[in-house]
């Protein structure tokens, strides 16, 4: 699958698999050796379920401590992430957000929360913001699963990311209005805060193994989509090049 998304284009990937939802740098690293992709790897805690497992899912400074040292590692980090729960953020995901936050902040990192269903976005920002990180470098996760203009373009206002990233789930008809709603954000000035991707984890979901849509399907079908929405050449440039870069900048504080 990753060498039909190289041929269509594409180059760097990030694989948000938290080290609690079966995280595996080695084989990370393997692909990387193999095919010409920048692969990055992501450090933290998914949504409760999962993070709530860990022996250190209620102690703050443990968990701060943990993230410093992978990012000090052989193998390191491009992005800090945390997830919250459908309506509500947990005690184990508060305090995972916060330690995130603390870190990202610290070390020069972004950070992405995945909110279920694009919900609690703004209590998971003013956690973040309570741990000291600017929200500029911060990505809201998942905001496809609550396509309302107000709430996202509310949350634009505070100056974050705000990621599609479960392009494809659903198929062509669940997408149309996910690039129309982009089409619609880019419209009102928040071009330069947007981010799309897709959330593939099932090997139903990728052609090596008989499934679909595959990695390609963002580059070669939904940036139709977005220019049928009337989305220009540039600003599906802005989505899948520009603005992720600016996204996953580190910009390194710690010397730790």
């Amino acid at each position: 699958d990753l060498e039909a998304f190289l041929t269509v284009g594409g180059s760097s990937l990030v694989d948000a698999t938290t080290i609690d939802y079966g995280r595996d740098l080695a084989g990370l690293r393997s692909i990387g050796q193999r095919l010409p992709v920048n692969i990055v790897a992501v450090k933290a805690r998914h949504q409760h379920a999962h993070a709530a497992r860990m022996s250190n899912s209620l102690d703050e400074d443990s968990l701060e401590r943990e993230l410093l040292a992978d990012i000090d590692a052989e193998i390191k980090p491009g992005l800090i992430v945390a997830g919250t729960s459908l309506g509500e953020i947990t005690n184990v995901e508060r305090v995972a957000v916060l330690a995130c936050a603390n870190v990202a902040a610290r070390a020069g990192y972004p950070l992405s929360v995945q909110l279920a269903e694009g919900t609690m976005a703004h209590e998971a920002l003013d956690l973040v913001e309570a741990a000291g990180l600017s929200p500029s470098r911060v990505i809201l996760g998942r905001l496809d699963g609550r396509l309302d203009f107000d709430y996202l373009s509310g949350i634009a206002e505070r100056g974050v990311f705000l990621s599609f990233n479960r392009i494809s789930d659903g198929g062509r008809n669940a997408d149309v209005p996910k690039a129309a709603m982009l089409v619609r954000l880019a419209q009102a000035g928040y071009e330069d805060r947007l981010l799309i991707s897709q959330g593939l984890s099932r090997r139903s979901e990728l052609i090596a193994y008989g499934g679909s849509p595959g990695w390609i399907y963002l580059l070669e079908r939904f940036v139709l989509e977005l220019m049928r929405a009337g989305g220009s050449a540039e600003f599906v440039r802005t989505l899948i090049i520009d603005n992720p870069a600016n996204a996953l900048t580190i910009r390194p504080r710690l010397s730790t």
